[in-house]
């Protein structure tokens, strides 16, 4: 049996419809149910969009002719696509609550542990019309429930991940960012996708892990709260609260613990700019995992060119907890391969009963080449003596 109104359509085992005062007030379709639809644009620019919702048992609840809430319970799934160059949104989750506003559908909410996949044709790229005629929407509602598929990353309803809804071989480019939570909330006018409850977000490289994630599909950002964990490669962000740019791979995080290379950045707020250089404000650096480092370098001002540099104005060396050395602004190396500097990983600073405050191992590393190397370090015991250290090296080279 089969339901059909204004192009729309509701199929079943088993369909049974109720009236009220002689209006239709429920519809239940059990059994391979599903609901499809289409959704014509609200704004000059915009496109149209269509797409179906199916599960278990689907009940309709109307008002007046009007739908106002869809109720999609077991195997929940929800599929929808917009134009024709290949963009959709494919869900599936344990109940689905779709609910309506003057007709048209408002937010759609998926409970019982929700994951989807949002693909996206990639800017720029043209896709030929003879391979993304979009299906029906009739055509939608006859596909059965038992060809729907595992996937890599999720379900997809009635086609492999490399065809569109109408079986057609799509050659478009497409991005595909894979998300999950315990609760979503897609909102259509706002065209936001909000994820609550051990949220995740996974797009390329990127992986983001948050309680909530606030996805903008249309200008590809993510903003998050509840213990943000941002992964990018080996670079990490962690914080409370995080703004994101997928495409740009650009950021910002607020209270901030960040890991790049070999380094550690506390921050009131990080910055990560489209080069990966990190805007730090009320930063503190070090090389020390310690939960109270051995040694740091805070600063008003902090920029981060990775693999390079750092330069902060002004910084103030700390040992432990006590303020060591102040200077107006600093530069100083972070390269992985050997560089001249500070030798503050082996700085060492404590009190002796027999000789007081010491302060041990402060010292200058000078590598002119690869082949050879300076360092020149001092120990000072308060109540006794200093002592000074110089050591070369050379490498010989033989032809």
């Amino acid at each position: 049996p089969s339901v059909e109104q204004g192009g729309e359509g509701l199929t079943g085992d088993v369909i049974t419809v109720a009236t009220e005062d002689g209006e239709v007030s429920r519809v239940v379709s059990t059994g391979n149910a599903r609901a499809s639809y289409h959704i014509e644009p609200e704004e000059p620019g915009d496109e149209a969009s269509h797409g179906v919702v199916g599960g278990d048992v689907l009940t309709m609840f109307m008002d007046g002719g009007e739908p106002l809430v869809t109720v999609v319970q077991g195997n929940a799934f929800s599929e929808h696509i917009v134009g024709t160059a290949g963009e959709r949104n494919f869900v599936n989750s344990g109940t689905i609550d779709v609910l309506f506003s003057e007709g048209r559908i408002k937010r759609v909410t998926f409970r019982g542990g929700a994951s989807g996949e949002y693909s996206f044709p990639l800017e720029g790229a043209v896709a030929s019309p003879d391979t993304l005629v979009a299906t029906s929407v009739d055509t939608l509602a006859e596909a059965p429930l038992d060809k729907l598929t595992e996937a890599p990353g999720g379900l997809r309803a009635g086609a492999s991940p490399d065809t569109l809804a109408g079986g057609q071989p799509d050659t478009t480019q497409l991005e595909t960012v894979v998300y999950s939570s315990e609760e979503s909330n897609s909102y259509v006018a706002r065209k936001r996708i909000a994820l609550s409850g051990e949220a995740k977000v996974d797009y390329q490289t990127t992986v983001l892990v948050a309680e909530d994630i606030m996805f903008d599909p249309e200008e590809q950002t993510l903003e998050a709260t509840g213990d943000p964990d941002l992964r990018e490669r080996s670079d990490r962000l962690v914080g409370a609260r995080l703004s994101y740019d997928l495409e740009e791979k650009t950021g910002a995080i607020e209270g901030g613990v960040t890991t790049f290379e070999d380094g550690l950045y506390y921050g009131e707020r990080i910055v990560r700019e489209e080069d990966g250089t990190l805007r730090v404000r009320q930063g503190t650096y070090t090389t020390c995992s310690n939960p109270e480092p051995h040694f740091s370098l805070v600063s008003h001002r902090m920029k981060v060119y990775l693999d390079d540099k750092v330069i902060a104005k002004p910084v103030i060396l700390y040992i432990g907890k006590i303020p060591a050395l102040a200077l107006p602004f600093y530069v100083f190396p972070i390269r992985k391969e050997r560089h001249s500097g500070f030798l503050l990983p082996q700085l060492e600073l404590g009190i002796s009963e027999g000789e007081g405050r010491f302060v041990r191992n402060f010292g200058y590393a000078r590598a002119p080449s690869d082949y050879s190397d300076a360092s020149v370090w001092a120990d000072y015991y308060e109540q006794t003596k200093w002592i000074g250290h110089v050591e070369t090296r050379y490498k010989l080279r033989y032809v």
